[in-house]
């Protein structure tokens, strides 16, 4: 490449950092499909916060690397810094100063979609220290009919809101639907993923507000039904062909999607589908990504008087 000017080599180490931070994501996405636990949440928090001070250091001039030209300096030997500069610096500090609390268990629901589950964190202040997982009540509110089946092997993936709201949800259909037929509930199945970007959205954004978690723990039985996670084999018995994936279903993830697939005609994730305690719709049209609140409320509000004209 020819040589380029002083502005163009601080162009790209801003680049360059902003690369970074994504590798690291990137990074994350396979840590968790893996089950490697290197980049557990907190760990990851730190990298981006000391990669968004660096950059901020950097466009001060703080910092200097080998290629970068000497800068203009006033007549107090100082070196300008460019308005334009000095406000991309000030967005780095606001930012890491914003990650900071996550490094002790805050949701930061603003970025919970990019960052590990909250069961990965291993220091939560609110836990007393405890790991995220310490203490989430899984079956507190439901009693006899506590979710059992993958909830080790799950939980760590539970995102932020429902960690921190207590929400009790089951990663088995059947066990989901013997639970309704216990509590008088209808189900709501979260067809969700691991590294299911607009998931985190929906929940961080709209399972997040009051009236939609005050809706879902009083109202409803959560699944999630996790599409993308392959670490748990079904029986041989159970394994066999789907003609709607054209592959064979041999994971607890591989079941999940083919369910979604043939019975709701669906592939995409998130998908919100209503179903009553045998498993049949409540509602024909299931809900995407949307996070519309209003709407989300008003669909689950029909689902429930569906459900009430259903049993009576």
């Amino acid at each position: 490449m020819a040589t380029s000017g002083g502005w163009l080599n601080q162009v790209k180490v801003v680049l360059g950092f902003l690369e970074l931070m994504l590798a690291m994501k990137f990074l994350s996405n396979a840590d968790l499909a893996e089950g490697w636990r290197l980049l557990d949440r907190e760990i990851f928090i730190a990298i981006w916060i000391v990669l968004a001070i660096f950059l901020g250091l950097y466009l001060l001039g703080r910092l200097k690397l080998s290629h970068d030209d000497a800068s203009q300096k006033n007549i107090y030997g100082q070196e300008y810094v460019s308005i334009f500069k000095l406000f991309l610096s000030i967005v780095c500090f606001s930012f890491a100063v914003y990650l900071l609390p996550g490094m002790w268990g805050a949701p930061l629901n603003g970025m919970s979609q990019f960052l590990p589950p909250m069961g990965t964190q291993d220091y939560v202040v609110s836990n007393g220290g405890s790991g995220s997982n310490a203490g989430t009540g899984h079956g507190e509110e439901n009693g006899a009919v506590a979710p059992v089946k993958y909830v080790k092997e799950m939980k760590i993936y539970e995102p932020p809101v429902v960690v921190q709201s207590g929400l009790v949800t089951y990663y088995d259909y059947e066990e989901a639907l013997a639970a309704a037929r216990i509590l008088k509930k209808p189900v709501m199945l979260d067809f969700t993923g691991i590294n299911c970007v607009n998931c985190r959205k929906m929940e961080s954004q709209v399972w997040s507000q009051p009236e939609v978690m005050k809706r879902l723990k009083d109202d409803f039985i959560i699944a999630s039904l996790y599409c993308d996670y392959d670490k748990i084999d079904l029986p041989k018995d159970k394994q066999f062909y789907s003609k709607e994936l054209n592959s064979e279903v041999v994971s607890l993830g591989d079941w999940n999607e083919h369910l979604q697939a043939s019975r709701f005609q669906s592939n995409s994730q998130p998908f919100y589908f209503f179903v009553d305690e045998n498993g049949e719709k409540l509602i024909q049209e299931g809900y995407s990504y949307d996070p519309n609140i209003q709407r989300f409320i008003n669909h689950l509000e029909k689902v429930k008087a569906n459900y009430k004209n259903k049993i009576n």
